[in-house]
């Protein structure tokens, strides 16, 4: 083991401080330090530091756990436990080491974050479908973006034919906004579906749903 290394330590990554009788351990995300007997790194090897991040959140960061789930954001995260918030203010906290290991998507971290969602227009619609109606639907999500608190977090706008289904032309759509919109992730999704239902709407063009044609033999 080696001072400013890394090393992997009750399943947390950790850089090596100070080796000593106590060696100092210490994650640059995580508030506080650990200090461990040398004889329980006795038959531990640590590495170079690469590029690799310490932990997959920062303090303030807000983070998708699971589709379909509330956004959460990091309030505090420590060696022992990471405290996430929802909205509503509801407060809940998860071992460190088992936060870490979770799958998740940071909102935050990359400057940018992408919100996809669907939406079905009637067959009625076949011979516009690559042009006129993407071009409409785009139009109406970006106006819909731009008069809401969010229009200045928008970075583009995309609306593509999806697929041809079984009751419905599908089409998909995309907005990439800023990270200072991640707590909006849900709403911008919402905003989405109300915009394209108001072109529709304004244009006479028909939301079909799922359906099953049943046939007398």
């Amino acid at each position: 083991i080696r001072e400013g290394e890394r090393l992997l330590l009750r399943d947390l990554p950790w850089r090596v401080e100070s080796i000593n009788m106590y060696t100092v351990l210490r994650n640059p995300e995580l508030q506080g330090v650990l200090r461990v007997p040398l004889k329980e790194l006795e038959h531990m090897m640590s590495r170079p530091v690469g590029r690799e991040s310490w932990f997959p959140s920062s303090k303030g960061d807000v983070l998708l756990l699971d589709q379909g789930r509330p956004l959460v954001e990091v309030l505090e995260q420590n060696p022992d436990t990471v405290t996430l918030r929802e909205r509503g203010g509801q407060v809940h906290s998860v071992p460190s080491h088992a936060f870490y290991a979770r799958t998740m998507t940071n909102l935050t971290r990359g400057g940018s974050f992408g919100v996809g969602s669907r939406f079905r227009v009637d067959f009625a619609r076949q011979e516009q479908a690559l042009d006129e109606v993407p071009r409409v639907l785009r139009a109406a999500i970006r106006d819909a973006l731009a008069g809401s608190d969010l229009g200045e977090f928008v970075k583009d706008v995309e609306v593509e034919l999806a697929e041809a289904g079984d009751s419905a032309l599908q089409f998909w759509l995309f907005a990439t906004m800023h990270a200072r919109a991640a707590k909006s992730y849900w709403r911008v999704q919402r905003l989405m579906q109300a915009a394209c239902v108001q072109a529709c709407t304004a244009r006479g063009w028909t939301i079909p749903f799922p359906h099953l044609s049943v046939v007398r033999r």
